[in-house]
């Protein structure tokens, strides 16, 4: 289980590294896997045409725990025009009171439906006491088995007749770039902190793992 203080920060050490390595922006799948060099993470990058970056007044958004974070960035992003949207977890004050980093997908980008949460591993169940973090691993291995690059949620659900759903977002290939990436180089848990291996690791990849800009 995350908590939302964790759940943020794995955002926001994704889109710190996605500025430093000339990315646009990321986020994570929640997946991780131990490797003899090290625990990684998976994300996802972004190039700038995807998705466009914004600072967006933290009074856009009333609630700002995990779950109303997910399903405020895509509100606001619907309603300026966007098809999603997700927060960086990166915050600042200007002097204009708080803003929260936010990034905005471009429309015609992804796909949307609603899936059953059978479907996603879930049992026909009400999802929303199902922690945020496990909602991305389970929507990031039904967005594999269904022929897309990654998948994320809206942040919404809802109960269709006798079915529990939630409104999840799916890439296609080519829209955006996997990487296991090191928690060394996240600044997140590790158990290996020297430098880089001169060679990449061979030891294969027991889950796939694949994938937002600060504030300037």
């Amino acid at each position: 289980m995350t908590t939302d203080a964790e759940f943020g920060r794995r955002f926001a050490v994704g889109a710190d590294y996605a500025v430093r390595n000339g990315y646009a922006g990321a986020f994570p799948n929640f997946h991780r896997v131990r490797k003899s060099t090290g625990i990684f993470y998976g994300y996802f990058l972004f190039r700038p045409a995807v998705i466009h970056w914004r600072d967006v007044p933290a009074t856009e958004f009333p609630r700002h725990d995990a779950p109303s974070r997910l399903s405020g960035a895509h509100d606001y992003a619907r309603r300026h025009g966007y098809q999603h949207g997700f927060h960086t977890f990166h915050h600042a004050d200007y002097g204009q009171g708080k803003v929260f980093g936010t990034h905005l997908v471009v429309p015609g980008t992804c796909t949307f439906r609603d899936v059953p949460t059978a479907e996603l591993g879930f049992g026909n169940t009400n999802p929303s006491g199902i922690t945020r973090d496990r909602w991305f691993t389970h929507i990031h291995d039904y967005s594999t088995r269904s022929g897309f690059a990654a998948g994320m949620p809206s942040g919404h659900y809802a109960r269709k007749g006798d079915t529990w759903v939630i409104g999840v977002f799916l890439f296609p290939h080519g829209k955006l770039e996997w990487r296991d990436i090191r928690g060394h180089d996240l600044g997140l848990e590790d158990i290996y902190t020297g430098p880089p291996p001169k060679e990449p690791s061979r030891d294969p990849v027991r889950k796939p793992t694949r994938p937002p800009r600060p504030e300037r």
